[in-house]
């Protein structure tokens, strides 16, 4: 017989080894752990009379209460051992009762009527059966510990919760009646810890989809809990934020604490936003803000149910306009960008008797896009004056036009001389036809140098019948070039181009930069880029310019310098910091700079005074 909604028992007495009286409802799962206890060695019994005792054990399916009597001047002793499964429910005052009974049986053992009339007592003890879940096992130590009953608490209180808190710390505690004479002193004393009720609490049924789970099990069977504790119930859902609710056991009436509608949070991966250029090329890595808060790769935006279908998406990639709208998120979205359209503005105001020339082109540039004009640095922007100057001659050009000069002025002696000691040497057939190879590229080489004379003097007659023309190829007449009055003083551009850190006080002087150190500083970047008209002749605040445009839309970097006392910023560590993809320009010192400006200005000249 293996009944899961009785109580069993197995009987036996201790002579010359242990012998079974009495087995009922036993199986192997709780008769392997009962036996002699050494244990009940520590207790110290009265002599010359009769003495009993309970010994209370916790094992993986439930709990086995041993019942010890002893006959006064005996040596051996009886025991009951009652397993109580940890699935089913009975009172104390009902366990106590068969505790009284079974004892009685085993202080007056008779054989033919105690087997009998406890057997007929134990199948009649039906108890509720009810689907819990297990209690962990949770034995820490060999220690003992004892509690007398009778004083603070009776047998019966101690029998409705078995599981006490303080129990867990102990392989076996002893229940002992205070009025018995059993003493026992190497033993803990647990009489006067507090006891503590239990409750059990049934599962939830699903909650709008979402399903119950204490930890990573499903809450699918009713689970006891002591009072004062603490039931943590994960709700969970596909697609949906797990809600965490927090239930007190504080009696037996429990009831738990369910999720709300205003709890609902849907989860918005990263890659539910498909990006896209114009060609419908996929753009894998792209900065997203949902609801103003940025969304990283490995994130999932939470929203709120009830908005899911009025989302605010803003999807931002360098060189592309950015994307914001408010989409409908229950399900993916495709979003498409288009480039940043880069105008390149282009002025040409010198050697000319006509008026200035202006014109735009959106196609992407990286030089002049007239053979020879070019800008002072010869470098172009977006968005920007560039100012073309005219330079047909570079240094490189110079060198050859040189070295064709010499080669014109020796080609009548020394190249003859050398073609004909060349020639004296071979094959007279074969020097024939070389000579007049050679000869044929002398003739065109003679004839690109008059075509280079002849535009050289073109050039210089031109340049002295062009008025307002200096040595720098720049205008001062503020009418021919109404730019120019724009322009910052010429000390604010010195300043911001001679020096890799601009010092606050220092930039506080000019009118032309009050108020652009704080704004760098702060990461203000649509207040920097409102000084450009003033500052556009400064090419080391158009690094500047082109890094704050860049990443303009960056948030949350706060300020750059923290410390109040530090009024420098380094421009080369500015950019680094705000844009870390760009390559970190070479630290050039001002010595160096400026010894680099004059060796170009030098060649200018002299490319100039050789026209």
């Amino acid at each position: 017989m293996d009944r899961n909604n009785i109580l069993g028992v197995e009987i036996e007495y201790t002579y010359q080894g242990s012998n079974s009286l009495m087995s009922y409802n036993s199986n192997i799962k709780w008769a392997k752990h009962i036996g002699e206890i050494a244990e009940i060695k520590q207790l110290k019994k009265p002599d010359n009379q009769s003495w009993d005792f309970l010994l209370l054990q916790k094992i993986d399916c439930g709990h086995i209460i041993r019942i010890y009597c002893a006959n006064a001047g005996r040596n051996d002793y009886m025991c009951a051992s009652i397993f109580v499964p940890w699935n089913i429910v009975i009172s104390g005052k009902e366990l106590a009762k068969i505790i009284d009974i079974t004892k009685t049986e085993l202080l007056n053992w008779n054989k033919d009527t105690s087997k009998t009339k406890l057997e007929k007592i134990f199948s009649e003890t039906i108890c509720d059966v009810v689907d819990i879940q297990q209690s962990s096992l949770e034995v820490s130590s060999n220690k003992v510990a004892y509690r007398f009953y009778g004083e603070y608490y009776q047998l019966h209180e101690l029998l409705d919760n078995l599981d006490q808190p303080c129990y867990s710390s102990y392989k076996f505690v002893f229940l002992i009646d205070k009025s018995s004479n059993i003493e026992c002193e190497t033993c803990d004393d647990l009489t006067e810890k507090d006891f503590v009720g239990s409750a059990i609490i049934n599962p939830p049924k699903t909650c709008n989809g979402f399903k119950p789970y204490i930890g990573d099990k499903p809450f699918e069977k009713s689970i006891k809990k002591n009072f004062n504790t603490i039931l943590n119930v994960s709700w969970k859902r596909d697609g949906y934020k797990t809600i965490e609710k927090i239930t007190q056991i504080s009696n037996c009436d429990v009831v738990l604490n369910l999720p709300t509608q205003n709890e609902y949070r849907i989860l918005v991966p990263y890659n539910s936003i498909v990006v896209k250029d114009k060609k419908g090329n996929r753009i894998d890595q792209y900065t997203l803000m949902i609801n103003k808060e940025t969304i990283l790769p490995n994130q999932n935006a939470e929203i709120v149910e009830e908005s899911i279908s009025n989302v605010e998406v803003i999807v931002s990639v360098n060189g592309y306009e950015q994307h914001r709208a408010n989409k409908d998120l229950r399900n993916s979205c495709e979003v498409k960008l288009e480039k940043i359209k880069k105008t390149y503005r282009f002025i040409i105001t010198h050697i000319t008797k006509y008026k200035k020339i202006e014109f735009e082109t959106e196609k992407d540039l990286c030089e002049s896009p007239i053979e020879g004009y070019k800008t002072t640095n010869g470098k172009v922007y977006p968005d920007y004056d560039n100012q073309l100057v005219y330079k047909p001659f570079t240094k490189k050009h110079i060198m050859i036009l040189l070295i064709l000069v010499l080669l014109s002025l020796c080609v009548g002696g020394c190249a003859g001389w050398f073609v004909k000691s060349y020639f004296s040497k071979s094959d007279t057939k074969n020097n024939n036809t070389e000579i007049t190879s050679l000869k044929k590229e002398l003739l065109t080489l003679k004839k690109v140098l008059e075509n280079k004379e002849k535009e050289i003097s073109d050039l210089k007659n031109d340049l002295k019948n062009k008025p307002n023309v200096n040595s720098n190829h720049n205008s001062n007449d503020v009418t021919s070039n109404p730019s120019s009055a724009t322009k910052p003083e010429v000390s604010v551009i010195d300043y911001l181009d001679n020096n890799e850190k601009w010092n606050r006080n220092e930039m506080e002087k000019y009118p032309e930069t009050k108020g652009l150190w704080d704004a760098m500083n702060e990461r203000r970047f649509d207040d920097i880029l409102k000084y450009r008209d003033e500052l556009s002749a400064s090419h080391q605040f158009l690094k500047i310019f082109k890094c704050v445009e860049n990443n303009r839309y960056k948030t949350g970097l706060g300020k750059y310098i923290t410390k109040d006392s530090d009024l420098n910023i380094t421009i080369k560590k500015y950019i680094e910091a705000l844009d870390n993809a760009s390559s970190p320009e070479p630290k050039k010192e001002n010595k160096v700079k400026e010894n680099k400006d004059e060796k170009k200005t030098t060649e200018t000249n002299n490319a100039e005074s050789y026209v």
